[in-house]
């Protein structure tokens, strides 16, 4: 579709529910927007089935990741800390080589790194494997823990609120779980008598729920 055709059509988006259902429509027109924006070579491009943003492979050294509107703060958490951890970890990273707007529409263009997904080696891995993998991937969680979170201050975590939330939510959420009602009787009474144990945020790490098969 045509640029106006395609403001349009994002003009309409508004929720998730919004989004996904015109994604498959809004993908390739707004990554060759970007690909246009900075003049790059022409290169194959392949859209990623996983995830919820819209992201593609370009060519063989380049991936394009953009972001709905509603996903603004995790586009600018994900340009702090690309930036916060480039060089600074015994493995490669994404490098950050560009980063813009489109309609709207925040995206990066990352480097790409080689490898292949953990989600499809993971099943039929051995044993002894898994744990070699497991014994690095906690030695590089160590490493990013150890890192200063200086200069990454704009990323609120809302610590306080998440905690509130999982409180609030706990007894509900355990009664769907199918939790006895005997033990479901005493959790109002547990969750007042370890509220004082709960950590608070003293000194902020990067945290990220990226360690997982489907991305490591």
């Amino acid at each position: 579709m045509d640029n106006t055709s395609l403001n349009q059509t994002l003009s309409t988006i508004h929720t998730f529910e919004d989004y996904e259902k015109h994604k498959p429509d809004i993908a390739e027109d707004l990554v060759a927007t970007v690909i246009d924006r900075h003049q790059l070579p022409e290169a194959s491009r392949r859209l990623f089935s996983e995830g919820t943003n819209i992201v593609f492979s370009y060519g063989d050294s380049k991936v394009i990741k953009i972001f709905p509107p509603f996903h603004q703060g995790q586009f600018e958490s994900e340009r702090l800390v690309l930036k916060h951890l480039d060089g600074r970890l015994s493995i490669k990273t994404p490098t950050l080589e560009y980063e813009g707007e489109v309609f709207g529409w925040p995206y990066l263009i990352l480097s790409k790194l080689e490898g292949t997904l953990l989600e499809s080696l993971w099943e039929t891995m051995a044993h002894n494997n898994k744990m070699v993998i497991l014994r690095e991937l906690g030695e590089l969680i160590r490493e990013v823990h150890a890192l200063p979170a200086d200069g990454l201050e704009a990323i609120d975590c809302h610590w306080p609120q998440f905690l509130e939330k999982q409180i609030a939510q706990c007894e509900e959420h355990h009664r769907a779980k199918g939790l006895s009602t005997v033990l479901l009787q005493e959790l109002p009474a547990y969750l007042d008598s370890v509220k004082e144990l709960l950590p608070a945020l003293k000194k902020p790490v990067i945290l990220t729920g990226e360690y997982t098969p489907m991305n490591f």
